[in-house]
């Protein structure tokens, strides 16, 4: 029988200790005592599910499926159990799968207001942005005010360019318990509203990717324009660089102290506050600048091109928007061009392990920071890069700027368009088929022989 300590337990006793270890964030100690439950009584389809829940927290999916595999393997008809191996087919990769999942789990809980909203979500994933939307509003319907579903359909309504609905929505991201909710900074001042800011400091802080606060400081100018004193929290790395920004007073980085301000706003929730539209995105471009530092490339060529092939391995969809170095060898036969690679960490090596080391010199090594990053952007004379905050800090550069996208993208870059408001010097290369980079490379070698009129 199960123990804790020297006290002899039943085993709903155990079971009772498991949640609560579970409850309490004690994740390894919670899958240890549901193992004990089951090697005495493997047949409970409700233990093979908790810990079907904690193995997904402890961040092993493929273990996760297998708990929840056993419980529908004792009970079929066990809608959460379809639901949650769903997400976890989501997260693997097997969005096709998780379809089934879903669609099982709404046959056998046509209420199930979760289920409807994972199948949004897995819909999204396979490019099926109707029925997507159908499910969202499916799982409203069944719970108004459902806040994930109102995240999520926000995605979907951004990505189809529906900028007014869609920013508001995604303020749902910052309710507590969403996976996107910010920690608790313990500062007592509020976070503005959106009202007159004449007159009031006002501290903007990153929340999410370097990109991310690449793409949206540009609305530290806009609340310079209306009056506001305009400080900035950002990722260190970024410290530099971002201070060349228009509208901003003052930028710091932590463990740097926090000077006062009124109000706060994260970057993200900007274009909601400001009201943003897909006309009025502020695109004055160039907002970031090298400040004058000067990169010297080696052993330039008539045309110089800087490549990213990788993005943050840690990204949801990262299987999908990075690629192969290799995929890039029709746009590396391109006469008279030197490549550069701009990729950093353990990525930069891809061409040597891929036998391109001469054909991409490798740059990494120098970029120490996005200050140095946009030195060495601003000697190219075109930059190729995967959805990744290099191709962000191009475009904010002004420098012409070839963006990669897989068949789903992210929703900033929207839906079929070749162009983007976000960035005046960005052509967008969309995949036409999950996973083909074969033709976007043919297109992208194909406009490169044209020349850099073309870029």
């Amino acid at each position: 029988m199960p123990s804790s300590g020297t006290q002899e337990l039943t085993l709903q006793q155990a079971f009772d200790l498991a949640v609560s270890r579970h409850n309490a964030g004690d994740l390894a100690e919670a899958e240890n005592l549901y193992r004990q439950i089951l090697a005495i009584d493997p047949d409970q389809p409700k233990a093979h599910f908790n810990l079907g829940l904690v193995l997904k927290g402890l961040g092993r999916p493929t273990d996760a499926a297998e708990s929840y595999r056993a419980a529908l393997a004792l009970d079929p008809e066990y809608s959460e159990a379809l639901s949650n191996l769903g997400n976890v087919l989501v997260d693997t990769g097997e969005p096709e799968e998780a379809v089934a999942c879903y669609r099982k789990a709404i046959v056998l809980s046509p209420d199930f207001a979760e289920a409807h909203n994972n199948l949004g979500k897995a819909l999204m994933d396979l490019g099926e942005y109707d029925e997507a939307g159908d499910h969202y509003d499916q799982a409203l319907a069944l719970r108004p005010g459902y806040d994930n579903a109102e995240y999520n359909r926000s995605l979907l309504l951004l990505l189809q360019g529906d900028f007014i609905k869609g920013w508001a929505g995604y303020q749902k991201r910052l309710v507590t318990g969403s996976p996107l909710a910010l920690p608790d900074r313990g500062w007592p001042q509020p976070i503005w509203d959106g009202s007159d800011i004449n007159g009031k400091t006002i501290l903007l802080y990153e929340e999410q990717g370097i990109g991310d606060s690449i793409q949206f400081i540009r609305f530290a100018k806009t609340l310079s324009d209306a009056g506001a004193k305009v400080v900035v929290e950002i990722q260190p790395d970024l410290k530099t660089l971002l201070a060349t920004a228009p509208g901003i007073d003052e930028v710091f980085s932590p463990p740097e102290p926090v000077p006062d301000f009124d109000v706060r706003a994260p970057l993200m929730s900007l274009p909601c506050l400001l009201g943003t539209g897909l006309d009025t995105i502020p695109a004055d471009v160039p907002y970031l600048s090298n400040a004058g530092d000067a990169f010297v490339l080696p052993e330039p060529g008539q045309v110089n091109i800087g490549l990213v092939w990788a993005g943050n391995p840690e990204h949801r969809n990262d299987r999908n928007r990075s690629i192969d170095v290799a995929c890039f060898n029709p746009v590396l036969e391109v006469p008279d061009t030197r490549f550069y690679g701009l990729q950093v960490g353990a990525a930069a090596d891809n061409p040597t392990g891929a036998g391109l080391g001469d054909a991409i010199t490798n740059l990494g090594p120098d970029l120490v920071n996005f200050r140095v990053t946009a030195a060495a952007i601003e000697a190219l004379d075109l930059v190729i890069s995967v959805d990744t905050s290099v191709a962000h800090l191009a475009g904010a550069l002004g420098k012409p700027v070839w963006l990669l996208l897989p068949n789903v993208p992210d929703f900033r870059w929207m839906l079929e368009r070749t162009d983007s408001p976000w960035y005046p010097s960005m052509r967008i290369f969309r995949q036409s088929a999950p996973g083909d980079w074969d033709s976007v490379m043919e297109d992208v070698a194909a406009r490169l022989k044209i020349g850099p009129e073309n870029f």
